[in-house]
C-alpha cells in the first residue's frame, strides 16, 4: 500500500506496463481445441498430456499504445529476455515514445538479474521499481 501511495500522482512520465503470460492449447478427447491464457511463472514449461502446447508471450502497454505480442521461444531467462524482448522490442517501443517512458515489470528472475540491469542502465531505461511483495499473480 505505501508503494502504491508514493507512486498515486505520478506526473511527467509515461510508464510501459509489461509481462509475460502463457498460452496454452488444449485438445480434448471430443476434438475441441481451444486457447487459454494462463498467468505462470515465466521459467516454467507446462506440458499437456492430452495433446496440444504452449507458447510464451510478451507484451507491454502504454496509454494508448501497445507493444507487438511477442512470441518468446523456449524458457525465458535473463540472455533470452535481453536478447529477444528488451534489445529488439522494448528498447525501440520506449525511444519512439519519449524520454519519460518507464519501464514496469515485475520481480520474475530473468527481470531483476544483474545482466538486465546493467542493460536498462547503458540504455538510460528508466524502471519503476516493483514492490517484492506484490499482488501481481506471478
Amino acid at each position: 500500500m505505501l508503494w502504491a501511495r508514493r507512486h498515486l500522482n505520478l506526473t511527467g512520465t509515461d510508464v510501459l506496463f509489461t509481462d509475460e503470460s502463457q498460452l496454452v492449447m488444449l485438445t480434448d478427447d471430443y476434438g475441441y481445441t481451444g486457447v487459454t491464457m494462463r498467468v505462470a511463472d515465466c521459467c516454467i514449461v507446462e506440458r499437456n498430456t492430452f495433446g496440444g502446447g504452449s507458447v510464451m508471450v510478451w507484451c507491454g502497454i502504454i496509454g494508448n499504445w501497445r507493444t507487438y505480442l511477442v512470441v518468446v521461444q523456449g524458457i525465458i531467462n535473463a540472455q533470452r529476455y535481453v536478447a529477444d524482448v528488451l534489445n529488439i522490442h522494448a528498447l525501440p517501443f520506449i525511444r519512439q515514445h519519449g524520454p519519460d517512458v518507464t519501464l514496469m515489470q515485475d520481480n520474475a528472475r530473468p527481470h531483476v538479474a544483474r545482466v538486465i540491469t546493467q542493460f536498462l542502465q547503458q540504455n538510460n531505461v528508466n524502471v519503476m521499481p516493483w514492490p517484492a511483495v506484490s499482488p501481481d499473480p506471478h
